[in-house]
């Protein structure tokens, strides 16, 4: 009888599991924008507070609704709702520290020269997609002008938008051969052509990183 009253009492039975849900949610969406490198401050506030209060409400109305004891359905919403929302919250926890540790160095880069930020994104796409070509082709691209032609690239892409005159490709592939994945860190397979105010050239490696060279 006391299991009856209470889940009787409980006007949104479901209200835990819902709320852990849609801070689910948050988390897979902005999981699949920062493994293609979408990541910016703004993005990182306007997902985790609304998800983060999601998963807070969710645990704690599932912990109240279970300290009632009700019956049936509002026990099973309130108990998948309070190990959802307990999941999503530690997500969040550990996510957000990783993040700003990405984060940071992004922000410092695009504050240093937002054409070399910008020239460094297309790099990535560059080795990215250079990547695709090879996993489909079995061979590795002769220039990039094949990865447009193909349609792996959009021709914009070939240029440095610190080049005006876009009369010949902003970068040069460096690879005729695949290494092995372990090498990727250590091998370099794009090369920029525009040098910054210290003489610096970026070089893009196969694990996507972007460095420098003289």
């Amino acid at each position: 009888m006391y299991g009856m009253s209470a889940s009787k009492s409980i006007r949104y039975p479901a209200l835990p599991l819902v709320l852990s849900l849609v801070s689910i949610l948050f988390a897979i969406v902005f999981v699949v924008l920062t493994i293609n490198r979408h990541y910016s401050l703004p993005l990182l506030i306007g997902f985790s507070v609304p998800a983060i209060f999601c998963a807070v409400g969710a645990l704690t109305l599932g912990l109240q609704t279970i300290s009632r004891k009700p019956a049936g359905a509002p026990y099973g919403f309130a108990m998948g709702g309070s190990l959802l929302g307990g999941f999503s919250l530690v997500f969040w926890i550990v996510k957000i520290p990783l993040i700003f540790l990405i984060l940071l160095p992004a922000m410092s880069e695009t504050a240093g020269d937002p054409d070399i930020a910008a020239s460094s994104k297309q790099m990535r796409i560059i080795i990215r997609q250079t990547k695709s070509f090879y996993n489909d082709t079995g061979r590795m691209p002769v220039q990039i002008e094949e990865l447009v032609q193909e349609g792996y690239i959009r021709n914009a892409k070939m240029y440095d938008p610190r080049d005006s005159l876009k009369d010949m490709p902003s970068y040069r592939l460096l690879l005729r051969e695949m290494p092995p994945q372990e090498l990727w860190s250590e091998t370099p397979v794009l090369e920029g052509r525009w040098p910054d105010a210290d003489g610096n050239r970026l070089l893009g490696y196969l694990d996507e990183r972007i460095g420098t060279i003289r």
